[in-house]
Order: C-alpha cells, then sequence, then structure tokens
C-alpha cells in the first residue's frame, strides 16, 4: 500500500485512505516535561521491545494503545491547562469545522469534543472522486485545525498558537476495531465525569448509520 510517512513528535505512518482515528489538543494542553517523560518512556519500551524474540506488529501496536491511553488520560485530568473548547461558541466551531467536510473529503463517522482535546474517526474519500484528488490525512488536519484555530482565536479575542501541530492518528484495520474506538470516543466524556451517558454530552456525535456501534 502507498504510504505517506511524515513525523512530528508523535510518530505515524499514513496510508494515504482509509479510516482514521485522530486526537488532536490544544496548545500547552499539557506541561513540556510531563510530554518529554512520556515520550522517553514510549521510546525507552520501544527499544526494549524492538530487541526481544517477541516484538511484532501486535506488540507494537499494544505499545501504541497503551502510550496514547497514558497521554489521553492526562488530558482528560490536565484541569490547570487551557480548556478553551469548553466554550459553546468554540466547540461549535470546532463540530462545523468537521462537519464541513463530511461527504466531501471524509465521511464522518463520530466525534467527541473535550475541554482540551478532540477524538474523531471518519474515512477519507478516495482520490479516484473528484472530492479526494490530492486528499491526504495530512492535508485534511491542516485543513481542519487551520480554519477552527482562526475562528476560535477570533471568538475568544486571543492571538497566537490555537492547537498543538502534533496529531495522534492511527489506521483503524477492521470493523472490530471501528466499534472500539466508537466506544472509546464515546465514552470520552463519561470517563472524564463530564456526564453520566455520553448522549447528553453536547459535543459528542455519532452517525446514524453506526448506532449499533455505539
Amino acid at each position: 500500500m502507498d504510504s505517506e510517512v511524515y513525523r512530528r513528535k508523535l510518530p505515524h505512518i499514513q496510508p494515504l485512505f482509509g479510516t482514521f482515528f485522530v486526537t488532536y489538543w490544544l496548545h500547552n494542553s499539557l506541561p513540556v516535561l510531563i510530554k518529554q517523560q512520556l515520550r522517553e518512556e514510549y521510546s525507552i519500551e520501544k527499544q526494549r521491545l524492538q530487541k526481544s524474540d517477541a516484538y511484532s506488529i501486535t506488540v507494537n501496536d499494544e505499545l501504541n494503545r497503551r502510550y496514547f491511553g497514558q497521554f489521553d488520560a492526562l488530558l482528560d485530568l490536565c484541569t490547570y491547562c487551557p480548556d478553551y473548547l469548553s466554550n459553546t461558541a468554540v466547540a461549535q466551531i470546532i463540530a462545523d469545522s468537521l462537519h464541513f467536510w463530511d461527504g466531501n473529503r471524509i465521511d464522518l463517522i463520530a466525534y467527541c469534543i473535550m475541554p482540551n482535546h478532540v477524538h474523531a474517526v471518519f474515512t477519507l474519500i478516495s482520490e479516484s472522486t473528484d472530492a479526494g484528488k490530492g486528499n491526504t490525512l495530512k492535508k485534511l488536519m491542516h485543513s481542519i485545525k487551520s480554519f477552527s484555530a482562526h475562528e476560535a482565536n477570533k471568538a475568544l479575542k486571543l492571538n497566537g498558537e490555537f492547537w498543538e501541530e502534533e496529531t495522534y492518528d492511527r489506521l483503524v484495520r477492521d470493523n472490530d476495531e471501528l466499534r472500539r474506538i466508537v466506544k472509546y470516543i464515546l465514552s470520552n466524556p463519561v470517563k472524564a465525569n463530564l456526564c453520566s451517558d455520553w448522549k447528553s454530552w453536547k459535543w459528542t456525535y455519532l452517525k446514524p448509520e453506526y448506532d449499533e456501534f455505539s
């Protein structure tokens, strides 16, 4: 499969088309020292596993999931960090920036807007269609983040960085994994004690065709 490879501080290998689980977060959502510590722990553990006879794609996937789970839990717990997405007008801007591309560059399956980060899962529309020409995950996320950052800063009367540059993304390999990811996204505000039922969280969305995954 052709792939586009690029790196920020979180490593990704991106197939050009497919279904992706993505997470992006506000600038300065976590203290630099905490992020550095988490990255160092991940790097050390990955190097250890790569030298082991037990190393495999499955083992690597499990490490990535564990690393992301720790990172996401820290985002939920970071009560002293920016929470601009708690602002109703800003949250609406973020939601609109995702829905804008639905049916055009993506098939938007689900998302959840948390106080300082966003989880979403969607399928990139194939390059074989007019809408999909030149459509890559990197370009899509740049469009979503740059537009929403500009509008959110305007609404909040702020300047400067809004989103962290890096984005976590994971290729969804099959329907079982998609089901798990959808459940993870929908349960996020419940686990963070923001609501008792995901359906009562205004900024959670699930496309009706995927109701069985909830």
